[in-house]
């Protein structure tokens, strides 16, 4: 079905794709993504490391699944709405404004009110039923406010990126949420938590945004009660928040399964690398003998490397993405699964933050960057002269020396589990763990002749390899699940389809 547009044009959105309906375009693709939709562990088509698909098992007696639910669009009446992001939506359904449905709350904060967050996948809950750590800590909690469970949360800062959510918790919030609460019998705040949801993945939320703040917009209660929003009958409210419950639970049961089977992967990766590479605790003395034996050595990693060092924060030299910035500024984020990955939200440097960077850090290609600071043990192997690119502090480049060991042979040292056991346990700080560099260069490195290195990095880049091959089938199916999921939302929370 292509959606037809019924509204009139965003005014001053820069995204076409509103002016013609914020769902996307029903593609081959997406119509496959759909048939598919009531994905479970044994209901999906799954593809296998291999490439062959499970057969899909036939649906619990009684269930509609989203495909029975898509033949019934067809007996739908729609009628157009005006709406750039709904240009059509069915006929017993109104538009209202936000605000004749919602009033804001500001509620006192109780004594024993603990922290609530709201979180970007939409769960709104106490924060120590999620994790304590990663959080900046207000020393005083100015402006905190009340909220109870079943309140319909929206992130001020965050909503663009899914930051809405209805709240499980009483607790208290920071101020930089809005608190809502439904102003007729007639509203059912999941349904507008899904909603919103759906205008946060389209990208109309981000299309509204007068905020500076990089990768952020400033969605307040005040743009939030001029929005036009749909008000179907209670009964279909209530009868799409359970059909999404329903349907988005199987398709969340099968990407926890693989994610499970990419756990079991990469325990198998850390497996094959210890083996490799010496394994077992690199202190034991014992081990260090039996190495010797094989005509292996233990040597400090300052001993088989030229150089440690690392990049330069903004602080007063410089700051991130300025209007001339166009070379990347790597962190942890851009290390991923051994390379330097960029991405729309790499920050930005220019070209005087980037000499200033490449001064402290002297970063060749070869060089193998190892996160410090945060997560640490993160590594990637500078595959290119970084020439339009740099890192931050706390991303350590070593320098390996080629006369001594192997560089891919190093980099799957410091991958190893034996290796980053020692690495985490010399960490020091509270909120954020870091190593220092003159901890890092004294940790063992095991150090057989060259030619057995060169040997031992052949084995594994075969045997990673085909692991990694197997993870990356598992990846791309999580990513198609997802995006099926979300399919499934739009669809059934703008009426295309009816559940009810």
């Amino acid at each position: 079905m292509t959606p037809v547009s019924h509204g009139k044009p965003c005014a001053g959105n820069p995204h076409a794709r509103f002016e013609e309906g914020a769902s996307a375009p029903e593609t081959p693709r997406r119509k496959a993504l759909l048939n598919n939709a009531t994905s479970t562990t044994g209901r999906a088509t799954l593809v296998a490391a291999n490439g062959r698909a499970r057969r899909p098992a036939e649906p619990p007696q009684g269930d509609l699944s989203h495909a029975e639910a898509l033949r019934g669009r067809e007996r739908r009446d729609f009628k157009p709405t005006g709406v750039c992001y709904l240009p059509a939506m069915p006929c017993n359904w109104e538009i209202k404004k936000a605000k004749v449905l919602f009033r804001q709350e500001k509620r006192p904060v109780r004594s024993d009110d603990g922290v609530v967050t709201c979180f970007r996948d939409g769960q709104v809950t106490l924060r120590a039923n999620r994790r304590t750590e990663g959080f900046t800590n207000s020393l005083k909690e100015i402006g905190y406010q009340g909220v109870r469970k079943g309140d319909l949360v929206i992130h001020n800062m965050d909503a663009f990126a899914g930051s809405v959510g209805v709240s499980e918790s009483d607790g208290k919030m920071s101020p930089v949420c809005s608190i809502c609460t439904p102003l007729r019998d007639d509203v059912d705040v999941r349904f507008y938590a899904l909603i919103l949801r759906v205008l946060a993945y389209t990208g109309f939320i981000k299309s509204l945004a007068k905020g500076i703040r990089e990768r952020s917009t400033d969605f307040r209660f005040s743009d939030f009660r001029e929005l036009l929003l749909p008000l179907p009958p209670l009964p279909e409210q209530k009868a799409i928040v359970a059909y999404l419950d329903a349907e988005t639970g199987r398709i969340d049961k099968a990407i926890a399964a693989e994610e499970k089977m990419i756990a079991l992967l990469q325990e198998r990766r850390e497996i094959v690398i210890n083996e490799a590479v010496g394994g077992g605790d690199l202190s034991h003395a014992e081990a260090q003998r039996g190495r010797e034996r094989r005509g292996w050595e233990v040597r400090r990693l300052s001993q088989v490397i030229l150089s440690l060092r690392t990049g330069l924060n903004p602080r007063r030299f410089f700051e991130l993405n300025p209007d001339n910035a166009t070379n990347y500024y790597v962190t942890i984020r851009e290390l991923r699964n051994g390379k330097i990955v960029f991405s729309k939200d790499t920050d930005r440097i220019n070209d005087q933050a980037l000499s200033l960077c490449k001064n402290r850090s002297r970063l060749e290609k070869g060089d193998i960057l190892f996160s410090g600071t945060g997560s640490i043990g993160e590594v990637a192997l500078v595959r290119e002269s970084p020439t339009n690119w740099n890192i931050k502090e706390g991303i350590y480049a070593l320098k390996p020396n080629c006369k001594r060991i192997h560089t891919k042979y190093l980099v799957y040292v410091l991958v190893s589990p034996a290796f980053l056991a020692l690495a985490r346990a010399r960490a020091v700080g509270t909120a954020v763990r870091s190593i220092p560099m003159k901890d890092l260069a004294i940790l063992p490195i095991p150090l057989p002749p060259l030619p057995e290195q060169e040997a031992i990095v052949e084995r594994l880049d075969r045997e990673t390899g085909k692991i990694d091959r197997a993870i990356e089938v598992k990846r791309r199916q999580i990513e198609l699940l997802r995006e099926r999921r979300q399919i499934v939302i739009d669809e059934v929370v703008t009426g295309k389809v009816k559940v009810a």
